[in-house]
């Protein structure tokens, strides 16, 4: 199995002959880009040389010939038994591809969603919030930006599902909207591969860089604080003992 360009594509057959110098050969595939098999076609190809001569695919349901001997077999074969038995294909495209791809094709990854801010763009509102989903499988995914747990229409633009290549997807969502005291804003997330829809709240108190440096200064300030405290602590048991010192030699001496 095989992912190309969002489909599947299952070499069925192939059948190669060769003789002074030319070369011929038959291919025989299935292709699918749906999980409910929907869309499963078979493709029949005759090659000579390089020279596509013959072809069947289900959706036409005939032999398509391009040479002149191509178009003299399709015109043979499509009155005769053997473009039935090239539509019967369909089906064993099917059996053969639920039989060996059915724990690929129920596979299920959770998304990874991330809510940010983007600084710069050209809007007639203030603000722009990008929610995006990563890494998830299978394709369809549905993503929702809510205002107060109320669904917002307006100033919002989705990307469709985008691949990978390593059977994996991502969706962005963007909302443009000016921001309001002590509103809420949430992305909301349904996907196959979670048992209930999941809600991703944003956090506007302060911009990522500012949390860093809040953070930043906070370790320096505790750090700072337990550094001067055991200065503290080794500066009164270090007078303690000198005082204790005097005490016994003014002792002895008397």
């Amino acid at each position: 199995l095989l992912h190309l360009c969002l489909s599947y594509l299952f070499i069925y057959s192939t059948t190669r002959f060769s003789a002074d110098g030319y070369y011929y050969s038959q291919w025989a595939k299935c292709t699918f880009s749906s999980d409910d098999l929907s869309d499963v076609e078979y493709i029949e190809t005759y090659i000579f040389g390089k020279t596509k001569e013959v072809q069947f695919k289900s959706s036409w349901g005939i032999y398509v010939g391009y040479t002149d001997l191509g178009m003299e077999k399709a015109a043979y074969w499509n009155n005769i038994s053997v473009v039935e038995i090239a539509r019967a294909d369909l089906g064993v495209c099917k059996e053969i591809i639920f039989e060996r791809n059915y724990t690929a094709m129920s596979k299920k990854v959770e998304p990874t969603v991330k809510l940010r801010s983007l600084k710069h763009f050209v809007s007639t509102y203030s603000a722009m919030l990008i929610c995006s989903a990563y890494n998830f499988y299978p394709k369809h995914i549905n993503i929702t930006w809510l205002r107060d747990g109320q669904r917002v229409t307006g100033g919002v633009t989705y990307t469709e599902e985008m691949a990978d290549g390593d059977w994996y997807y991502q969706s962005h969502a963007y909302l443009e909207y000016d921001p309001k005291p002590w509103e809420n804003i949430s992305c909301l997330v349904e996907h196959a591969s979670f048992k209930q829809p999941r809600t991703y709240q944003w956090d506007p108190s302060l911009p990522g860089f500012q949390k860093t440096r809040i953070a930043v200064g906070a370790a320096g300030l505790l750090l700072g604080t337990v550094t001067a405290t055991a200065g503290l602590i080794f500066y009164l048991r270090h007078r303690r003992g000198e005082s204790g010192g005097g005490e016994c030699r003014t002792g002895l001496f008397k």
